[in-house]
């Protein structure tokens, strides 16, 4: 170091020293850094950490000197900069809020919603770094409007499509019923549906149970039933059963109000329909009779009214019940006018009364062959009861005995065979004796001397 002389006394300036600096103030990577002397000992730099990144440690560092050696340094402990999430996204009729308001790695968020909307997606998302960036585990999720609990209707049970929940989605449906003794005015369901401004709400309809006649189980088949009002008070309900059943009870019953609880109840039982057996066939030959007419159990018996018959197969029949497959499709559309009103039992299967068998037939009684006689002929029209044979003799034979004889009852003829015996030589002789004769008719044809010549007996007959 130069110094000059003053007036030839001493050294213009105090001779100078040498001091200890810190080196260049260190980087820290993704940060920038500000200090305030440079690198003179005591001097402080400031680190700030670029956008995206956020810092950790101490934010400053001094030039420290280190007196065992007169050297000079940094302290030690740079802090460092770590990579944040971008701030998380607003959503719209919600928030979010997070545990801290910086955003760095691990920050969990939570998102909510106003009142009257519900979350859809994931609630919380969790801040994530690496070395290519940073990012948010979930989406955010959105805020959709939704209807608060349900109307109560009173009298009547409700079950949603949801399930029994706080809150209810768009569309959501919610469906009601009445209790056996009331009936549903209105619409059976209300709906959750949205308005113009996006928010959510249960629809208008509002259905009400009135008090009515108490539900009652109808069986079909074999019983159908037509009421003029349902089970509303002053309605009739008639009922009727199939070709194959009888009605028990009353044909129809009126739904009334108690004179004492005020409450509408049925003036009657509703009547059953039992299995009936087909009415069996009657003929005028034919006598039936029967211990409980066409019901099941009924024992029928059959004899023959006239005793030139007979009867030909089963003496007695029985009516026995059984189950037959019913056409499911069929009873249910003949029946869903009656639904609203009144609990349908589809039986899959029905029970029918048939009899065991058919009853026997009369048939007319037969009479012996007859044998035939000699020197003659004879024609019948059967041999059965009613039936009659008819008997002639040869030429030159008279009848000994009826002409005709009939088949009666106890398979017996009316009359034995008659005979056809010779007609004598003289009764021939002459015509006028022949026309004159009581038993035979003739017919003469005479020759020339006015005398007969020929005689042929055409028919000989008994009177």
């Amino acid at each position: 170091i130069d110094r000059a002389m003053e007036n030839g006394v001493g050294w213009s300036e105090p001779i100078p020293g040498c001091e200890p600096v810190c080196p260049s103030a260190p980087k820290v990577k993704n940060a920038v850094v500000a200090c305030d002397s440079a690198t003179d000992i005591g001097s402080i730099c400031k680190y700030v950490c670029k956008r995206g990144f956020e810092l950790l440690g101490r934010p400053t560092t001094t030039c420290l000197l280190d007196v065992t050696d007169s050297t000079a340094n940094w302290e030690i402990g740079l802090p460092r900069c770590q990579r944040t999430c971008d701030k998380p996204i607003e959503i719209e009729n919600g928030a979010v809020s997070c545990q801290k308001s910086g955003i760095s790695a691990g920050q969990t968020c939570e998102y909510s919603c106003n009142s009257g909307y519900e979350l859809r997606g994931e609630q919380k998302t969790v801040c994530t770094v690496s070395e290519n960036g940073s990012s948010w585990t979930n989406a955010p999720p959105s805020c959709e409007p939704v209807c608060g609990a349900p109307p109560t209707i009173k009298g009547a049970t409700r079950t949603c499509d949801s399930g029994d929940m706080a809150t209810y989605s768009v569309d959501s449906k919610c469906q009601f019923e009445c209790g056996d003794k009331s009936r549903m005015v209105g619409d059976d369901s209300v709906v959750c549906k949205k308005n113009f401004n996006g928010e959510a709400y249960w629809s208008d309809s509002r259905p009400s149970c009135i008090p009515t006649c108490a539900q009652r189980t109808i069986h079909t088949p074999p019983m159908s039933v037509e009421c003029t009002s349902g089970r509303d008070i002053g309605s009739t309900c008639s009922f009727a059963c199939n070709e194959l059943t009888t009605m028990e009870g009353d044909e129809s019953v009126r739904c009334i109000e108690d004179e004492t609880s005020r409450e509408p109840v049925w003036s009657d039982e509703f009547p059953k329909c039992k299995p009936l057996c087909r009415q069996l066939p009657k003929t005028e030959a034919k006598l039936i009779s029967c211990d409980n007419g066409n019901n099941a159990g009924s024992i029928c018996t059959a004899e023959c009214a006239d005793l030139g018959y007979e009867l030909a197969g089963n003496a007695a029949v029985s009516c026995s019940t059984s189950k037959v497959k019913v056409d499911m499709e069929k009873v249910l559309l003949s029946n869903e006018s009656n639904r609203k009103s009144f609990n349908v039992e589809v039986e899959a299967f029905e029970e029918v009364a048939q009899w065991d068998g058919n009853l026997g037939v009369c048939e007319r009684t037969s009479c012996p062959n007859l044998v035939m006689i000699e020197n003659g002929q004879v024609a019948c029209t059967g041999s059965k009861y009613e039936d009659t044979c008819d008997f002639e003799c040869n030429d030159g034979y008279s009848l000994e005995g009826p002409a005709s004889v009939t088949c009666l009852s106890g398979s017996r003829w009316s009359s034995t065979v008659p005979r056809c015996l010779p007609i004598p030589e003289e009764e021939l002789a002459e015509c006028p004796a022949l026309k004159t004769n009581p038993i035979i008719q003739a017919e003469c044809t005479l020759g020339q001397k006015e005398r007969l010549t020929n005689c042929k007996s055409l028919s000989a007959r008994s009177i």
